[in-house]
């Protein structure tokens, strides 16, 4: 019996040691995995960078466009007279001087939010209270 256990023993710790090469070969392959995927996709530009643009909504009157993303903290907006830009607090919009943001812009700017999402923005206040502007691509 006790040639069973010895044998038992020794196979043990050998499978042990085994498992602790393997181990050390399995974590050494996963951190070169990573760092090859890493500098592939993110450091060598195959992945997208993430966008700053803005996107273009126009409003029903055709004449006035409102750049906004989501999230963003800046809008800006821009008519046949003049264009300004503008800061964004949650959803209220922040024109710094109101009534020369509305001399330049030669309207009564927004002075919130009320909807957005990726295809319409919804206006409140100033001359485009209750306004659906429209996602639209750029002319070319």
């Amino acid at each position: 019996m006790s040639r069973w256990f010895s044998t038992a023993l020794v196979k043990t710790i050998m499978t042990m040691k085994l498992l602790k090469k393997a181990r050390a070969w399995l974590i050494g392959a996963g951190v070169l995995g990573g760092l090859t995927v890493y500098v592939m996709f993110v450091r060598s530009h195959w992945m997208p960078a993430p966008s700053d643009s803005l996107e273009r909504y126009v409003c029903p009157d055709q004449k006035t466009i409102i750049y906004y993303r989501h999230h963003a903290n800046t809008l800006r907006i821009e008519t046949p007279a003049g264009i300004r830009v503008g800061s964004m607090h949650y959803d209220q919009i922040e024109w710094g001087d109101y009534e020369i943001a509305a001399a330049v812009l030669g309207l009564q700017p927004p002075s919130n939010i009320k909807y957005g999402d990726l295809h319409v923005l919804r206006l409140g206040g100033g001359q485009l209270n209750d306004a659906e502007c429209r996602t639209q691509a750029l002319p070319s």
